[in-house]
């Protein structure tokens, strides 16, 4: 057995540790007592919907924040609401393991990488902060990925419907539809639409509030639930640090504008780049352009799995280099810094609200891990 084996089984023994390590704290943290924060926000305000009041308007009842999600949310989640909530977080954490292992294979059939690849690949993420904290604060976005794995459907109509569930978690929507729109036309866009639509009427019907009163609801909540402070690097949460939302809600109707002319622009460039129908490279593409967008915090960060799959096959160009450097610099890196400062150099927080700076460098950092996977399909 030559050395270059005997390195990999090494390093695939310690991933196994590790990542055994990683999940059983990401699974401690979701059950323990304050365990799966943003579940236990969208449960509640589950329930009042149930209950036949507008979560949305939720907070003169009982104290949560009101989640940043479209209505269709409260239909997904009114199954897990019924239960004791207990019993939910348990059931939560087992469908996002299971969900995650599905999207582990769904990336590593398409990706084309051997199975030692796929293998090494699926062990860093579960060592990854991003998948720890999904996991522990009861998030969904591993399910959204899931949907973004539609992309692989072959049925085009299908294909779309089925991407409009990842709408309910409008962050990840901007982009997605400028491409739907560029991609496919006005007319598949509307199929991608008729989830968000549907729920938007069923969930009106249900609470019993007139549809033109609950229509823009979603959106009015952006400024008090959007982010709440730890969002990474995005061009909305920068353009904001230099030009103050001073409008209706806190925001600011000119940031907003050059968000979606930026994102129009990027939906562009992966219009191009989805000439040859690379679908990988297409789900890579969005999910680093959404991140870039609007604020994200650090579990949102599981979308760059698509791109590190994809990047590994070039794992020996520069660009995939980088690619793969950046995706580690914010599956670990960020905690590795935090913990240097607070350890070693002595800073007063462990965790502490990312500063302008960082905020920029982040942004910096997405748009080079987008145009180098735009420059790894050039590679032969």
């Amino acid at each position: 057995m030559n050395l270059k084996k005997i390195f990999f089984i090494l390093t695939i023994s310690l991933l196994i540790l590790l990542s055994g390590i990683s999940v059983y704290y990401s699974i401690y943290n979701a059950l323990k007592d304050g365990g799966s924060a943003d579940l236990y926000h969208i449960y509640h305000s589950t329930l009042l919907f149930i209950n036949e009041i507008n979560p949305y308007e939720g907070n003169r009842y009982i104290e949560f924040t009101v989640p940043p999600y479209s209505h269709g949310v409260f239909l997904i989640y009114s199954p897990i609401a019924l239960l004791d909530y207990e019993f939910a977080k348990i059931l939560w954490v087992l469908l996002n393991i299971l969900t995650t292992i599905a999207v582990l294979v769904i990336f590593s059939r398409f990706s084309k990488l051997t199975y030692a690849e796929s293998i090494l690949i699926s062990l860093i993420f579960f060592c990854s902060l991003s998948f720890r904290t999904c996991i522990g604060n009861g998030q969904n976005s591993i399910l959204i990925l899931f949907v973004f794995c539609a992309f692989f459907i072959k049925n085009k109509n299908f294909k779309i419907l089925i991407l409009g569930f990842s709408f309910i978690k409008y962050s990840f929507a901007v982009v997605t539809l400028f491409y739907l729109l560029i991609k496919y036309n006005l007319k598949y866009l509307i199929v991608s639409l008729i989830i968000v639509i549907a729920s938007w009427l069923i969930f009106s019907l249900k609470i019993n509030q007139n549809i033109i009163h609950t229509l823009f609801q979603p959106l009015q909540i952006i400024s008090t639930s959007f982010a709440f402070g730890f969002e990474r690097g995005d061009l909305l949460t920068l353009l904001n640090n230099f030009n103050k939302p001073a409008s209706i809600n806190n925001l600011n109707i000119i940031n907003i504008l050059l968000c979606l002319c930026f994102g129009f622009f990027l939906s562009i460039k992966i219009m191009k780049a989805s000439i040859n129908n690379n679908n990988l490279l297409i789900v890579s593409l969005l999910a680093i352009a959404n991140l870039s967008i609007v604020p994200h915090i650090i579990y949102d960060y599981v979308f760059l799995l698509p791109s590190l799959f994809y990047s590994w096959k070039y794992k020996k160009s520069v660009f995939g280099v980088i690619s793969i450097g950046i995706i580690f610099y914010f599956w670990f890196g960020i905690k590795i810094i935090y913990y240097l400062n607070y350890y070693i150099f002595s800073f007063p927080e462990l965790n502490p609200i990312p500063s302008i700076t960082e905020k920029v460098i982040n942004f910096i950092m997405l748009l080079i891990l987008f145009y180098s996977n735009l420059s790894l399909k050039k590679i032969k």
